[in-house]
């Protein structure tokens, strides 16, 4: 599940427009709060990024999942323990768990309350509920823990809300490579660069499917950049792009739909 970011012509910052895939603090806010945006994120996706330079700002791109964590159905067949949603290097140094609510993302926010375990264990009702999650569905894991504070020695109270993608076995890929769909996308909307406003600019989301037989279909505006002529020039790039997807296929090896998310604008959640 491990896997890094490619970043272009990024320098100093942790690009988060992928928005975050875990969360771990020490204080008292609740797991609402886990829709602010972090500066370090653990990232298990190679992503592909392009800058677009304005006089003031810069306009980002990304094409991607809609989270930087992701898990396959087969993996989430066999988790059993919150920490078989991690890859296997990633250690929380946890002592004891207080709860583990599962729950389906929404990107208005509205999540489902999901279930709950009061343990580090997934209980039955949470493994069923995982398991029938369809790929590209988007789920949030809520754990509330006691944990080992590396630096003093001294265990915290902790809790971290990582969000997950579910994404094939063999993920839809380009035949040209996801470089090919930044560049075509970045170089079709340069004449809409000056619509965006510093003090206006936003994290842009269109997600897409690639569907069975590689063809893109729906491009739904989840996220506006703040321009709404940019949004619909975005939508009608991708609904219409010219290069030519390999569909995503399951642990069987039988063709299945994939959503992607193009994220433009600034970085963000």
């Amino acid at each position: 599940m491990k896997k890094s970011i490619l970043s272009i012509g990024l320098v100093g910052i942790a690009f988060t427009l992928a928005a975050f895939s875990f969360m771990d603090r020490n204080d008292s806010l609740s797991p609402q709060d886990g829709k602010e945006c972090i500066a370090a994120i653990v990232s298990n996706r190679d992503s592909v990024k392009a800058v677009h330079a304005k006089p003031d700002f810069e306009i980002y791109y990304d094409v991607d999942s809609r989270f930087l964590m992701t898990v396959t159905k087969e993996e989430l067949a066999k988790a059993e323990t919150f920490l078989d949603l991690f890859p296997r290097d990633k250690n929380l140094n946890i002592v004891s768990y207080s709860s583990v609510n599962i729950a389906r993302f929404d990107e208005s926010g509205t999540n489902e309350l999901g279930i709950t375990s009061e343990s580090g264990g997934l209980n039955a009702s949470q493994r069923e509920l995982l398991r029938s999650y369809y790929y590209s569905t988007n789920f949030v894991a809520t754990a509330y823990y006691k944990k080992k504070n590396e630096s003093t020695g001294f265990v915290e109270e902790s809790y971290s809300t990582p969000h997950f993608t579910i994404v094939p076995e063999t993920e839809a890929y380009l035949m040209l490579g996801k470089e090919s769909l930044v560049k075509y996308l970045k170089k079709n909307t340069d004449a809409y660069a000056h619509l965006l406003d510093k003090k206006t600019v936003q994290a842009g989301k269109v997600t897409f499917t690639v569907g069975i037989n590689g063809n893109v279909s729906q491009a739904l505006l989840t996220s506006t950049s703040g321009s709404a002529e940019l949004d619909e020039r975005v939508q009608d790039l991708i609904l219409n792009m010219p290069m030519t997807w390999i569909p995503a296929a399951d642990a069987k090896g039988l063709s299945v739909a994939q959503d992607f998310v193009f994220f433009f604008g600034i970085m963000g959640c």
